[in-house]
């Protein structure tokens, strides 16, 4: 059974945007979470 990952607005940022302060880290993450292929979540809501 795959994972199920929420992806937060900040990570999603922090992933595209180079210049971001956690864009290293959050890269290093993402190469990481790929390889097992998790079911990944997102939200429109707003609380």
């Amino acid at each position: 059974m795959r994972s199920i990952y929420f992806l937060d607005t900040s990570y999603i940022l922090a992933l595209e945007i180079k210049n971001e302060d956690a864009h290293q880290k959050v890269l290093q993450n993402w190469a990481n979470l790929i390889k097992y292929k998790p079911f990944l979540i997102t939200t429109t809501y707003i609380n």
